[in-house]
């Protein structure tokens, strides 16, 4: 195990990106690229092409700065590059500069280079041809635009469990749907993350993640709610697939299992 580091922490400056310098406390806070969830305590920018800054009040965000890099030196885990860890006095803020891993978001949702979303969750409603409705599968521009896609999947199936004396039900879940999938950008999602897609060696016990058919740019709470979907409470998994993700899409997950609900009702696959 690598000694503690003493704080605040620099790294040496040959290890920088090539002609790049470390952010200032100024060029952090004037950075208008949040990366993180904007409900989070904590806040992740992008500065410049090389770093991910993470701040705030929490002294934790120092104790996760020495445990990243403890592992950093200690092993063989891949985790981002840490670049500084310090408090600074003038805002009372705790700074994390870490490399940037995270993949720019391309502005819209969808599959990658704008093809059609092969989620099942979106394709399980199919025209008579049963080909996936390519109004639902089309790449959207917003995210509200991804949600009209959620409704119109559930829109589809209810008729097969919602009498006609109920009209107003269909559009009081729209409206549901709407207030609670929103303020989510668009995010590279494995979108079948589950313990089925996920390799350990036994030799150096190192991770390969699998199975990417599904992958594309989809709202944050995604990978979060379908993987929670995903699992069967037979085993512990449910208690440590949430330490995975940075926040928990409480909201989110509740509406999703809703949705979920209403479509293996008819689907049986999901």
């Amino acid at each position: 195990m690598a000694s503690r580091c003493t704080l605040p922490y620099f790294c040496p400056r040959s290890s920088l990106p090539a002609g790049a310098d470390l952010p200032s406390v100024a060029e952090i806070l004037a950075s208008k690229e949040v990366i993180s969830d904007p409900r989070s305590t904590n806040k992740v920018v992008r500065v410049n092409d090389h770093f991910a800054v993470k701040y705030g009040r929490e002294s934790a965000r120092l104790r996760e700065g020495e445990n990243q890099l403890s592992v950093q030196q200690s092993s063989r885990v891949r985790v981002p590059t840490v670049y500084a860890i310090y408090h600074d006095e003038k805002t009372k803020l705790n700074f994390l500069v870490q490399d940037l891993r995270a993949i720019p978001e391309q502005g819209y949702y969808g599959g990658l280079w704008r093809q059609p979303i092969l989620d099942p969750y979106l394709t399980a409603v199919t025209k008579p041809d049963d080909l996936p409705d390519s109004t639902i599968v089309a790449p959207k521009e917003t995210e509200e635009e991804w949600v009209e896609a959620l409704w119109k999947c559930y829109r589809q199936t209810i008729h097969y469990q919602v009498s006609e004396g109920r009209p107003f039900y269909s559009p009081h879940i729209r409206r549901q749907y709407h207030r609670a999938f929103s303020g989510h950008s668009p995010t590279f999602t494995h979108s079948d993350f589950n313990p089925s897609n996920v390799m350990v060696r036994d030799d150096d016990k190192s991770v390969l993640i699998i199975d990417w058919e599904y992958a594309g740019w989809y709202p944050t709470f995604w990978e979060y709610c379908t993987t929670m979907l995903f699992l069967s409470f037979e085993d512990d998994l449910c208690e440590w697939i949430p330490n995975i993700f940075d926040y928990h899409y409480t909201t989110e997950y509740g509406w999703m299992t809703h949705f979920r609900a209403a479509m293996s009702m008819h689907f049986r696959s999901l």
